[in-house]
């Protein structure tokens, strides 16, 4: 996995990004393609990546224009799209790549060359979508001999009433979503344990899914989140919020929605 990668040259890129890049090709042992926009064949990173033996192919497109980028990604058979987080123009599923495609990684300033990612953080929401990201995550983490910890938010439902107290929340409702939550998740691990992987579990309260991802990849040191997102507004939103935050990395799947997973049996993800 990762044999092919995409950058599609934006202004916010840094040397700091470049050497990531670097070290991500190196480790993955994969072919660079850098899409940079009319006028700019002349990008001093290719160089560098070449002279560290990476195999890179310069193509002239409009690296704003997702269609145009995203029609390269598919015939050029690209497994990875990498963007520097918080660079200008970023925005975090808009586009690029079309649902079903590559992953996008958005990528910060300070990712250690020699291990790159050593925690991985994977956002599950119970249902087959969001299980699409974990080979995903799980081939970066590979390059790192990573830990994965994986995490559902659990949203309070409220209830309205007509006394004095007016919207209160349903506690209730939290005691068995969180149950059902915690019973997922603790599958979801076991068979990547079965597969060799070290992984740990979390599930927590909290109004807003950003809020609680953001406090355990605080608290656990977290260098990479990866999440799944489809056409809703929930893990978007979250994936705004992160890049936005300064947080760790993030890994972005975009994919088309699917049906609760809690209900159904169990199946192994793709390697």
């Amino acid at each position: 996995m990762y044999r092919s990668i995409l950058i599609p040259w934006t202004e916010g890129q840094t040397d700091d990004f470049e050497a990531g890049v670097e070290a991500l090709a190196v480790r993955s042992g994969a072919v660079v393609h850098l899409a940079v926009p009319p006028g700019r064949e002349e990008v001093g990173c290719v160089s560098r990546w070449e002279a560290s033996g990476i195999p890179v192919r310069v193509s002239v497109l409009p690296a704003d224009d997702a269609g145009e980028v995203g029609t390269y990604a598919a015939s050029a058979h690209v497994e990875l799209v990498v963007l520097p987080a918080g660079g200008e123009g970023v925005e975090p599923g808009g586009g690029l790549p079309h649902p079903g495609g590559p992953p996008v990684l958005y990528l910060r300033d300070g990712v250690p060359r020699d291990a790159l990612f050593g925690h991985v953080l994977i956002v599950l929401d119970g249902t087959r979508t969001g299980e699409r990201v974990l080979p995903w995550a799980t081939g970066l983490g590979r390059l790192g001999d990573a830990r994965y910890t994986l995490l559902e938010v659990v949203r309070p439902g409220y209830l309205i009433g007509t006394g004095p107290s007016g919207v209160k929340v349903d506690w209730a409702g939290v005691t068995r979503s969180h149950g059902e939550a915690a019973r997922y998740v603790a599958e979801v691990a076991e068979r990547l344990r079965g597969r060799g992987f070290r992984v740990d579990c979390r599930t927590l309260v909290r109004a807003r899914d950003a809020a609680g991802i953001l406090a355990v990849a605080r608290a656990e040191g977290v260098d990479l989140v990866a999440l799944a997102c489809d056409r809703g507004a929930r893990a978007r939103d979250a994936a705004r919020l992160l890049l936005a935050a300064r947080g760790p990395a993030l890994l972005l799947y975009r994919c088309r929605p699917s049906v609760k997973r809690r209900s159904l049996p169990p199946k192994p993800p793709e390697a």
